[in-house]
Order: structure tokens, then sequence, then C-alpha cells
């Protein structure tokens, strides 16, 4: 079918279930109505373009039909949330059938909803109910003064515990143990009598908390936010006094908030709808599986803030690693060169500085609150705290480094030693390997090399006709050229490696991934057994 049979399918299909098409200058609407709870509802399908290869929006002009103020899953703008548009995988070629299946569900969701569930269904996505701007927020369950943080583009406000003195505060919060959530008789609040009314209802005594709040508070300003954080979500006001007659804005500019408080006028005043999304480290790193993922609370040493080190550190701190009580230890003696510069996650901008404060510096930009060290010396220097790991990772690629973690890990033997994690890059990035080294009774990392003079591997994953050329083979310029996809992939592989280990999923302990296949053959996950001649845990003299 065409593009073309497959748009005009769709205009005469929806004609014939009752929809019309009205163009506008911006987009196509076909109007018509949905049948839901024995009301005949208008309803509205909108492209954004006439080539159809979006999913339309379903708009309902008049929910009131419904019984209901605030209808489940319809936002303040009047659009039905039938799917999410980002995600759903709409086929032009069968834009007919997609877009009736839509109305369909759509009155199926709402005959459903509508009923005894609609409390339910409203409290479970209370802040898109709720409706209004969206602010970031991350202050919890914190009571009280809040920072208000405009950024430039004054598109994103974040409201933060305050750190400051309380009189530079434009925001406060107050936390409920309550669910939220809209009556069918209860619209969403416009004044902030409405506000305080709609809260008390659903916690009682919660609306004297807040003007006690209110009463405490010496920003001198009007346009003042407060916002509740309420056992299924955030949400809040901030008021309008521009929307305020000039004379009154004038007389109550000069009243303190003490005495505002306790007049009665203040409940009509207009407020803006605010709904929080929240920005906190807990909830972002939340996001990643766990509380605060799956690294949060250990004790994590990662050796080496190289080309594959740098993306590994980043990787790591976003799994949760210096969350909670944990730590994350970053280790590397080096400066960044400007060679560097061209596979390392870090620019021209800390060109000659120690690796390691970079990596720091750049993960506490990405994600301040978490316990992150930097060390800038060798791992060797560490011995005597190399057991007070969790987690050690070694991303050097330098084999002499694993092999003395090796030798740490054996030490111990009995599994009580940190869990160690080698990442490294074989030939010209033709292939990238991750393993977890040092379980009791199965293979060390030098059990994966048969014969170090020659290069044998136990997993040998480079063709014998691959050439690896290391450009400069002398002086501290050496490198061996592959390009930037490379410690990328390898970052990627051990972060996914060291994931499933922290989730408690079974795991192969060598992983390979090929990334040049003409020069690499394939090598299954593997957990290599003990080799009786390996000089490090075998019986080799």
């Amino acid at each position: 079918m065409s593009a073309e049979t497959a748009r005009q399918d769709l205009v005469n299909c929806l004609r014939r279930a009752g929809f019309v098409a009205r163009p506008t200058p911006s987009h196509i609407d076909f109007t018509g109505t949905l049948k839901v709870r024995g009301q005949i509802l208008d309803a509205v399908l909108r492209f954004d373009n006439a080539d159809f290869t979006e999913a339309p929006q379903l708009l309902l002009p008049n929910p009131s039909l419904l019984g209901r103020f605030v209808v489940p899953h319809l936002d303040e703008k009047g659009e039905l949330c039938v799917f999410d548009r980002r995600r759903y995988l709409f086929d032009p070629y069968r834009a007919a059938a997609c877009c009736l299946g839509i109305l369909q569900k759509a009155a199926t969701d709402l005959e459903k909803n509508c009923g005894e569930a609609a409390e339910a269904e409203i409290a479970r996505e209370l802040p898109q109910h709720f409706g209004g701007k969206t602010v970031s927020t991350s202050f919890g369950t914190h009571e009280g003064p809040l920072s208000v943080i405009t950024d430039r583009t004054r598109v994103d406000t974040r409201l933060e515990p305050l750190s400051g003195k309380p009189a530079r505060a434009g925001a406060f919060a107050m936390s409920s143990s309550s669910e939220l959530s809209f009556t069918s008789d209860q619209d969403r609040p416009s004044t902030l009598g409405e506000f305080l009314d709609w809260v008390d209802y659903w916690d009682p005594g919660l609306a004297a908390r807040i003007l006690t709040q209110l009463s405490k508070s010496v920003t001198g300003k009007l346009d003042l936010i407060g916002m509740v954080c309420a056992a299924n979500g955030q949400v809040g006001f901030q008021i309008q006094p521009e929307a305020l007659p000039p004379a009154q804005k004038q007389v109550y500019a000069q009243m303190s908030w003490g005495k505002l408080a306790a007049l009665q006028q203040i409940r009509g005043w207009p407020i803006k709808r605010l709904q929080g999304r929240r920005s906190d480290l807990a909830y972002i790193l939340s996001r990643n599986g766990g509380d605060m993922g799956p690294l949060s609370g250990r004790n994590v040493l990662l050796v080496g803030c190289g080309a594959i080190g740098g993306y590994v550190a980043l990787s790591l701190s976003q799994l949760g690693a210096g969350a909670g009580i944990g730590s994350l230890t970053l280790v590397d003696p080096d400066i960044l060169r400007a060679t560097n510069t061209s596979r390392h996650i870090l620019g021209a901008n800390e060109v000659g500085r120690w690796k390691a404060d970079s990596i720091k510096k750049h993960i506490d930009e990405h994600l301040p609150g978490l316990n992150t060290v930097a060390v800038s010396r060798a791992v060797e220097t560490l011995e005597d705290h190399i057991l007070s790991y969790d987690l050690i990772v070694d991303a050097t690629g330098e084999h002499h480094v694993g092999e003395w973690l090796n030798r740490h890990a054996l030490k111990q033997g009995d599994g009580s030693q940190p869990k160690l994690f080698h990442a490294w890059i074989e030939g010209q990035g033709a292939a990238v390997r991750s393993f977890l080294n040092a379980a009791p009774g199965l293979g060390c990392f030098r059990c994966l090399q048969t014969d170090l003079e020659s290069g044998k591997s136990r997993y040998w994953v480079l063709k014998p006709e691959a050439v690896v050329e290391t450009v400069q083979p002398c002086g501290d310029d050496a490198f061996i050229p592959y390009g930037p996809s490379a410690p990328m992939a390898a970052a990627a592989l051990l972060s996914a490696h060291v994931t499933d280990w922290a989730s408690g999923k079974p795991v192969k302990h060598l992983l390979t991934q090929q990334l040049d296949f003409e020069v690499t053959r394939q090598v299954k996950p593997a957990t290599p057994t003990r080799l009786e001649t390996c000089p490090a845990c075998g019986n080799a003299p």
C-alpha cells in the first residue's frame, strides 16, 4: 500500500466511524464522538501533519459530561492519555486501524476508570492530574523553607532544601502521609483557598499547618511557593500577585506574612498550580534499579581513569557507587595529555590536570552528592587498604596492574576478598572483555594466559592473521591506535557485568564483545576453571 493510499484509507475509515476531517494551518483534526457510560462525548483526533506518521492526540472538549471535573488520565488541556505517544509505534501504512484501536481503547479505559476506580486511578498519577507548571524538587520529605533556583533560560525551576538564611527563602515544603486525589465534585484549585480546602479534605489539619508555615515566611515577596510532599507525589502552588488589583497589591506588599496569613482575603488570591518532578539523588539513581542503584552503600575502588576508566567511572556513579554510606575511590597516577582527549571522556579544558581529580570533578558536576575520592597515585600505594573495599574495578588495561591486583585477590582465597573485575581492549580495538576474578576454586586473571611470553590465551579472540601495531613503541607517547568506540564498549560491557553481579544475577566470569568481526572470532561467555600450571593460583613451581 502506498503512503497516499494509506492516507485516503484513513480519511474514509474515520468518516465511516463518524469523524470528519477539519484541516487547520498547524494540524489536522478529525472530529467525532465517543459513547462512554451512556454519554455522547465530543472527541478530536489531532494529527500534527498531513503525513500521519505520528500517533494523534485524542482530545475531549467536554469531559464534564462524565460527571467529574477531573477525569482519570485526562490532563488539564483536555488530552486523554491512552498510551505513551513517545513510545507508541504508530504505523502510517495502517493508520486507519491504529486510529480505530485508539478510539476503542479510549472508550474502554474511560468506561472502566470513571466509576469507583476513578479516585484510585487519579491518585496513582497525582502530579499529572493536578497539572500546572513542572518544577524540579530535591527536598524529599523535608518540611520548612526552600531555596528557589531558576536557570538562566528561566525554563526550569528547582526547589532545594534551604542552605542559606531563611530570609532568602522563596518557598516552603510540607509533608503528608496521606494520598491526595480528586472526588467527582472537586476541581483543580485556582485560588489559595481552593487549594487549602482540597488538601484539608484528604489530610485534615494540613491546611492549618500550611497557614502556620505561611505566617513564618520572611521572604518579603508575595509570589511565595508552597509545596506538599504527599505519599503519592508532590504538588503545590505559587501565589500570583500580578493578578491582584494594583492598589491592593501595593498594600499587601507592605505587610509581613505573619499578618497576611491571618487575613481571610488571601483565600481568594489566584495561584499557579505546580507539580513536582523529583530530582533528588536517591530518586535519580533508583531509576537504574534498586533503592539507589545496585552499587549504593558499597565501597568501590576504580583503578585507572584513562580511556576506559573515564567512562567506567561515570557509569559506576550512575549505578550508585558513592551513594548512601558507600564511597567511590578513583585511582590514577597520570595527568591528562592533549593526545589523550581523542578517546577520553574528558576534554581539552582538563589537559594538564590529574586524571583522577578531573574525573572526580566530572562526576561531582553530573551527580552532586556522591562520596567520591580522588587518589593521584599508583594503586600499589594503597596496599594496606586494598581489602577494605567491597568491589575493585581494574580499568587500566595494563597487564602488570592486573597481575598485582590478582595477587592480592588470591591472598584471601576464602571468598572474603573484594570482588575484582578487569576490563580491557583486545588488538586495535577489535574486541573488548570483562572478567570477574578470583572466585574460590575458579580461574584467576593469570589463568586466562597459557603462555605470557607468546601471548597465547585460553580464550583467544583475535584471529591468527590479526596485526597489533604499537605506534612509537618507545617513550611516554607510545600507544595502540583505536577509535573512541573501543573504550566506550569496554566500559559498557564491564558496567553490564558489574550490574548483573551486584543485582544477584548468575553471571559468567569472562565476557567478550567483538567490534571488528574481520579479525576476531566469537568467544562465548565462559567461567574459566583454575589451571594447575598457573603460576599465580595453580601448583606450578
